[in-house]
């Protein structure tokens, strides 16, 4: 073998070693990306705390509204359930932002 028949293959090796790097690489920023979007949608789903047990005791175990356990209308009465869910609304908002806040500046230092 002559030397240019070897550096060819060092550089058929490093091609090969770099297009792996490569797809290694988009692979965990698409899996990166799929975390960030389920942190995402768990935060806006943050109001919904309330929501969502309440209508599984009343749609699927089919208990009345008025004996229902997990009931904040109840508990807190209507106004401050009310300004309880505009909170976490807000709380929500304000993590999301500062979590996309720091994704973007992630993806811009890269």
């Amino acid at each position: 073998m002559t030397q240019s028949e070897i550096s060819g293959k060092g550089t058929k090796m490093s091609d090969t070693l770099s297009r792996v790097k490569e797809s290694v690489k988009r692979i965990l920023m698409y899996t990166a990306e799929i975390i960030a979007s389920i942190i995402l949608l768990v935060l806006v789903s943050l109001p919904l705390v309330f929501v969502v047990p309440m209508w599984i005791e009343s749609v699927v175990f089919g208990t009345a509204i008025g004996d229902l356990v997990i009931n904040p209308v109840q508990w807190f009465g209507a106004n401050l359930t009310f300004w309880i869910e505009v909170g976490l609304a807000l709380f929500s908002f304000l993590l999301l932002q500062a979590y996309l806040v720091r994704i973007d500046t992630e993806d811009v230092s890269k």
